[in-house]
C-alpha cells in the first residue's frame, strides 16, 4: 500500500501544474500515506506484544524492520512499553503519560479558605494552545524516545531509549538496545543517501511529512 501510494504521488507534479491542484493533492497524499505508515508502525507494535506470530523470532524480525523504517528503536521501545502496560496509571512506576502534579505546575493546595482559580492556570491563550497541540501531535513520541518527555520523573536527567546504560534497561537488555541503535544508524545512512540522490525536498515530500503524521495518529 505504501509503495502504491508513493507511485501515485510521483504523478502529482507532472500531472498537476497549478498550485491550486498540487497543494491539495500533496495534502491528500500526506494524509493517506501517514495512515499507511501508522498501520505499519502498529504491526511493529503488535510484534512487540508477541501478537503478530506464535514465533518470537518472527515477531522480533518483523517488528525490528517495521519500527526501524519509522525511526523507532524496536527492542528498546518494546522493553519500556512492556513495563508501561505492567504499571499503567501508576504515578510512581508508569513509563509514559505520567501526568504533572500540583507541585510540577506550581499550584498550591486547595482548602476551605484558599479557592484556586484553575482557569488562571489552565486557561491558555488560543495561540499557545495551538502551539502545544501541534507540538504534542507531531513531536511528542520522538521527544519521549530521545528525552523521556512525559516519562517517569524519578529517572535521571537525559534518560532515553538509545543509551544502553539508561535507567530504562537492565544489564541483560543492553545488547538488544545496541541492536536497535544499529537499526536507527542504518536508517540514518539510508535517508542520507536518499537525500543525496533525490534531494532533501523530495525525501521530505514523499517520506518525511507522512512520517510526522505517524506521531499524530
Amino acid at each position: 500500500m505504501a509503495a502504491f501510494c508513493w507511485r501515485v504521488a510521483l504523478l502529482i507534479d507532472p500531472v498537476f501544474t497549478s498550485p491550486a491542484a498540487t497543494q491539495p493533492s500533496w495534502s491528500l497524499y500526506w494524509w493517506f500515506q501517514g495512515l499507511i505508515f501508522t498501520s505499519i508502525w502498529v504491526i511493529g507494535h503488535e510484534c512487540g506484544h508477541g501478537a503478530f506470530s506464535p514465533s518470537q523470532r518472527v515477531c522480533d524480525f518483523v517488528g525490528f524492520i517495521t519500527h526501524t523504517l519509522l525511526w523507532t528503536p524496536y527492542f528498546s521501545w518494546r522493553i519500556s512499553h512492556h513495563r508501561y502496560h505492567c504499571n499503567h496509571a501508576s504515578m510512581e512506576r508508569d513509563e509514559v503519560y505520567v501526568p504533572k502534579t500540583r507541585s510540577d505546575l506550581g499550584i498550591p493546595e486547595e482548602d476551605g479558605s484558599n479557592k484556586i482559580d484553575y482557569d488562571e492556570y489552565f486557561g491558555d491563550t488560543p495561540i499557545y494552545t495551538l502551539f502545544m497541540l501541534v507540538r504534542q501531535q507531531l513531536l511528542a513520541f520522538p521527544a519521549y524516545l530521545v528525552y523521556n518527555v512525559s516519562g517517569q520523573k524519578t529517572y535521571p536527567a537525559w534518560t532515553n531509549h538509545f543509551d544502553p546504560n539508561s535507567a530504562l534497561f537492565t544489564k541483560n537488555q543492553r545488547t538488544v538496545v545496541l541492536v536497535s541503535n544499529f537499526g536507527i544508524l542504518a536508517m540514518m545512512a539510508l535517508v542520507r543517501q536518499a537525500c543525496r540522490t533525490w534531494g532533501v525536498a523530495a525525501v521530505m515530500k514523499y517520506y518525511g511529512v507522512p512520517w510526522l503524521c505517524v506521531s499524530h495518529w
